[in-house]
């Protein structure tokens, strides 16, 4: 005699649903935009992701709108954050500062230039950030002043560091433009003038 057991694949589903349900918002987020998953998995965390959120695609619309035009994109060595920002410290990283039409971020160096596809995904800063750890995004009402030089940049908000990072090309130009733009105090920093 043998016995059957029905299908399957509706349990395995059903377990999947299970387990994905019980994660975390930013956690079905990065598993929908960046993971790779079973065909199975895939469907449900998009199915998660849609009642959550709406569909992903007007999800990542949202998240252009709240990111703007991106202005320019500057390749630092090193990135500081101030642990306030994504309530926890980071370690020290390389990437990309991105000046946009509605905010500041940094996005960690990937195999991908982020003006083409922002860390190989091509998401919006904001985004990444949610789902990312490592990425940070402040809107325009996250900090008021930006310090920039050769050696040397630093985004606050009243008088208190947010980030600071060590550009690899020249973007202060970049920089001041965009800050002019956007009505944010800048000082361009003198690496003679400091020296003194």
């Amino acid at each position: 005699m043998r016995l059957t057991f029905g299908d399957n694949s509706s349990f395995l589903v059903d377990q999947i649903r299970a387990a994905w349900s019980r994660r975390t918002d930013d956690e079905l987020l990065r598993a929908c935009f960046v993971e790779e998953l079973a065909p199975d998995g895939r469907r449900v965390v998009t199915e998660l992701v849609t009642a959550k959120f709406g569909s992903p695609d007007a999800y990542v619309a949202r998240c252009d709108d709240e990111q703007g035009a991106v202005i320019g994109v500057v390749k630092v060595r090193g990135c500081d954050v101030d642990p306030s920002v994504k309530q926890q410290s980071l370690p020290l990283m390389w990437g990309f500062v991105v000046v946009a039409a509605n905010g500041i971020g940094f996005v960690p160096g990937r195999t991908a230039h982020p003006i083409d596809h922002l860390a190989g995904t091509g998401l919006p800063v904001p985004l990444l950030a949610r789902i990312d750890a490592n990425s940070i995004w402040l809107p325009h009402d996250r900090y008021d002043e930006v310090m920039w030089g050769p050696d040397f940049g630093e985004v606050s908000r009243r008088g208190e560091r947010l980030f600071s990072v060590e550009p690899l090309e020249d973007g202060e130009a970049i920089v001041a433009e965009w800050a002019a733009s956007r009505h944010v105090s800048f000082t361009a920093l003198d690496p003679a003038r400091l020296l003194r």
